[in-house]
């Protein structure tokens, strides 16, 4: 390794490893991201991961952006140094590559940062490199944003860095004009501003986007037109890059939760990175040895620390601030909460290695969730141990319809897997999920299948009358209460035991617990995000409220002649 790249490689390992070992305080999420560097580099050129870290790669990007000039504030005029977590970013963009192809791994990413921690600069240097010195013929640039002022902030922070390079201006033959940055030999390379109102954002074909404040827009078009675009160039890029918001219905917060499920390792997505700043969930916002975890501009100095006060001081003062002030500056939504369930007592609890065949007349319950059309459909058997835990085993339906939706693509691998079965058309075969019920009554020892009526009351009529053991639950807030206070007591005790099952483990990312005054009911934070798989799991465990030794009322017909093979 040359000395330059072998500097690179210490930059970021100093972040890396720092974030991992607690010498720089940062929140849990910003810890996964720098895990999950780790574990690509312990993997990187396998057979199941083709991507490799390129040192030069990384060098050339962090060390041609540093040649800019900041334009702003007391640091106008001055080198632009990037703060150890930009380095990161930066050198994560451009350092993975394919290990065959040399293209760029990652073709899209989501950087979560509190305000006034250099995002505009970082991008705008960003921008510049990739209309000019990233080697791109024609390369099209793109600062995009909800409206043209907010879309023109990152331009105009790019078009005076431009205007201070000169030696890189005249080099690259460079021509800065009021709406546009062009490459005077190279006439279909250009940088411009475009917002979301803008009448047709298709046929841009981006080499680089950047979408700033994404919790701004209010409808996902233009995120969706610059995704699609991104096919025609051989290593596109998307950035994302925006604060907090309270919109859990738009496309910022759908991108925020599915980022977080990749760190999570809930959902594995290979092409986008993912940096995410937020207040941990005991974090207190008043308490300022938290404030850099989230506001990672304090550790170097590019956030002020008295604004930080100043601004507590104005949020503490009046209620009307302080939603400001946690979205903002602790970066956390105002009108949701995080995931209810402890997802690491979910994984950690799993066993890989468990065996359906090795349960055969086991004694337990069931709980089933049943959709129509637009959710997923769940069987879930819970059987007892002797140690007071508890094994978990899903079965899970969707259609064929729901796995051509955006949002939904990981259910077509769940399916490819054999972990979820694909119901042709638009509508969910309760016929088949019927018969899996008839199976694992059979199968298992098994005391109640409870279910919620609504789509299946005349399919559980039908299995009541051949005996099986179907016990109605209405999902009424009273009666789901304490179900859900247990369900999510015992996987925060590592209490429920899965075969690792990754449709349960989404469901539970997504799953909200929101307080009432007297009960909580459930929620999904927006309509991509299912939780079927989890209300199956609380109306198993509900059903644990009964004795298991108590019989049933009617005789179990398929209580014989157990097999493991079983239908789909």
């Amino acid at each position: 390794m040359r000395p330059h790249e072998a500097q690179i490689a210490r930059r970021v390992d100093a972040y890396v490893l720092g974030v991992i070992d607690g010498r720089i305080l940062a929140n849990r999420r910003a810890v996964l991201a720098c895990q999950r560097h780790e574990r690509d580099l312990a993997r990187q050129g396998s057979e199941n991961f083709p991507w490799v870290w390129d040192a030069f790669a990384a060098w050339h990007a962090v060390h041609h952006i540093e040649k800019f000039v900041h334009v702003e504030g007391d640091l106008a005029g001055t080198p632009l140094t990037l703060d150890p977590w930009q380095v990161f970013v930066v050198a994560s963009l451009f350092g993975w590559v394919h290990k065959d192809t040399g293209m760029r791994r990652f073709r899209k990413a989501f950087i979560f940062v509190a305000r006034k921690n250099g995002k505009s600069t970082f991008v705008a240097a960003i921008c510049l490199y990739m209309l000019s010195l990233d080697g791109e013929p024609g390369a099209k640039v793109f600062t995009a944003a909800t409206s043209a002022e907010q879309a023109r902030v990152v331009f105009e922070v790019a078009a005076a860095m431009a205007e201070a390079a000169d030696a890189w201006r005249s080099a690259r033959q460079v021509k800065v004009e009021q709406h546009k940055i062009r490459i005077i030999s190279d006439r279909a390379a250009v940088l411009k501003p475009i917002a979301t109102q803008t009448k047709s954002k298709d046929g841009k074909n981006p080499h680089f986007a950047s979408l700033d404040e994404l919790h701004e827009m209010e409808d996902r078009s233009m995120f969706d037109s610059m995704v699609s675009a991104l096919g025609a160039r051989s290593q596109p890029l998307l950035v994302s890059i925006t604060t907090a918001g309270w919109n859990t219905a738009g496309v910022c917060y759908e991108q925020y939760r599915y980022c977080c499920q990749i760190l999570e390792q809930v959902l594995v997505d290979d092409s986008y990175f993912a940096l995410i700043f937020e207040a941990d969930a005991k974090d207190k916002p008043e308490d300022e040895t938290s404030w850099p975890k989230y506001n990672p501009g304090l550790q170097s100095g590019a956030k002020s620390l008295q604004y930080m006060r100043d601004e507590w001081s104005a949020a503490n003062a009046s209620p009307a601030a302080m939603g400001e002030f946690l979205r903002k500056h602790l970066n956390r939504w105002t009108a949701v909460g995080e995931s209810a369930v402890d997802i690491d007592g979910l994984k950690e609890a799993a066993n890989p290695a468990l065996r359906i065949e090795d349960f055969a007349s086991a004694e337990g319950v069931a709980g089933l969730d049943v959709s129509r059309k637009d959710d997923l459909s769940s069987l879930i058997v819970v059987l007892p141990r002797e140690d007071g835990k508890y094994i978990a085993f899903g079965w899970h339906w969707c259609t064929a319809k729901q796995i051509a939706q955006p949002g939904l693509e990981h259910l077509a691998g769940w399916e490819r897997d054999g972990l979820l079965t694909a119901c042709p058309g638009a509508l969910i075969n309760k016929a088949a999920i019927q018969e899996k019920i008839r199976w694992a009554c059979g199968y298992f020892n098994l005391k109640h299948v409870t279910f919620d009526p609504h789509h299946f009351e005349d399919h559980a009529q039908e299995l009541l009358d051949e005996g099986l053991p179907m016990l109605e639950l209405r999902p009424s807030r009273m009666a789901m209460d304490i179900p859900i206070d247990t369900t999510l007591g015992l996987i925060e005790q590592r209490d429920i035991i899965t075969n690792g099952d990754p449709v349960l483990l989404w469901a539970a990312s997504n799953l909200i617990v929101r307080e009432g005054p007297t009960f909580q009911t459930m929620e999904k934070p927006f309509e991509s995000a299912k939780i079927d798989p989890m209300a199956a799991l609380i109306n198993a465990v509900a059903s644990l409220e009964i004795e298991l030794d108590e019989e049933p009322e009617s005789h179990n017909p398929y209580d014989t002649g157990r097999s493991a093979s079983f239908p789909c």
